[in-house]
């Protein structure tokens, strides 16, 4: 399957969101798991795979292929586009 876009060297596929949770789910760490995945970036195969209508969650997985990472859940919208845990305070980004 082609990618929809290629970011920076990163291979983008926007899928809805049921394709896009199916995929990250079993792909991403237990621990930084939401309720629904509207998008991952899995290092090893240098690729994105995001939902259409939340551009903030194509940021969200760019700073991660630029190498940063966070503690846990880390829900991103469009007012809190760094994302917020599920306890409503802000992510704790850091440097990979």
């Amino acid at each position: 399957m082609m990618p929809t876009e290629t970011v920076n060297g990163v291979a983008v596929y926007v899928r809805d969101a049921k394709t896009v949770d199916k995929y990250c789910r079993p792909r991403v760490r237990a621990k930084n798991l939401g309720p629904v995945m509207y998008g991952c970036y899995i290092r090893s195969e240098n690729t994105i795979v995001v939902v259409p209508d939340r551009p903030w969650g194509l940021a969200h997985e760019l700073r991660h292929a630029d190498g940063w990472e966070h503690h846990g859940a880390c829900l991103t919208s469009q007012e809190h586009p760094d994302g917020l845990k599920p306890d409503g305070t802000p992510c704790d980004w850091y440097r990979r």
